[in-house]
């Protein structure tokens, strides 16, 4: 975004150059003359000024044209900087995106896990009792790794979806102390 805006700074610059050639110039000058000697007895001297005008009357629409193409470049700049911005805000907007589903999904597998974990705590006191068989108490044993695996999966996708974020929002990969207060403003 900044290469575009200072291309179009320049090619701005560009356009009041082709401008500037199509408007009149105008030149001065003065003089003056001293002349001494014996006839004129004494002072000879003289001033001289003048202004003259330079205007282009036809140039085969050279400059005309020059300007168009310096206006189209610009409309060219304009058309690509609106292009940037809207592919920047919309990988902002994925990233918000993946983030909040990564959240909720946390959240979620969270929940599970807990659930899961009450249940085997429960087979395991029937296995004790004798009331449970042991393919039961391995069933119950193998949810809770899933719902743990599962959990762990989601707290490595939420990290990697701040870490989209940061990069979307224009953050460095890790917070200094200098942007914790900016970006606590602008991160969900």
């Amino acid at each position: 975004m900044k290469a575009l805006t200072e291309l179009e700074r320049r090619t701005a610059a560009e356009l009041d150059k082709a401008r500037g050639n199509t408007l009149p110039t105008v030149d001065t000058y003065a003089g003056y003359g001293a002349e001494y000697g014996p006839e004129l007895d004494g002072d000879g001297s003289s001033w001289q000024a003048g202004l003259k005008m330079n205007y282009t009357l036809f140039d085969g629409h050279n400059s005309t044209a020059k300007i168009a193409g310096v206006r189209a470049q610009l409309r060219e700049i304009a058309a690509q900087k609106q292009k940037l911005a809207l592919a920047l805000q919309l990988e902002l907007e994925r990233a918000k995106l993946d983030y909040q589903q990564a959240e909720k999904r946390l959240a979620v597998t969270a929940i599970a896990e807990k659930a899961a974990s009450e249940a085997a705590r429960l087979t395991r006191l029937q296995f004790g009792e004798g009331t449970v068989l042991a393919s039961t108490l391995i069933d119950y044993e193998t949810r809770l790794a899933d719902a743990r695996a599962h959990h762990l999966s989601a707290k490595a996708d939420t990290v990697i979806a701040v870490a989209n974020l940061r990069r979307a929002a224009g953050y460095g990969q890790f917070a200094s102390l200098s942007d914790k207060t900016e970006e606590e403003q602008s991160l969900p």
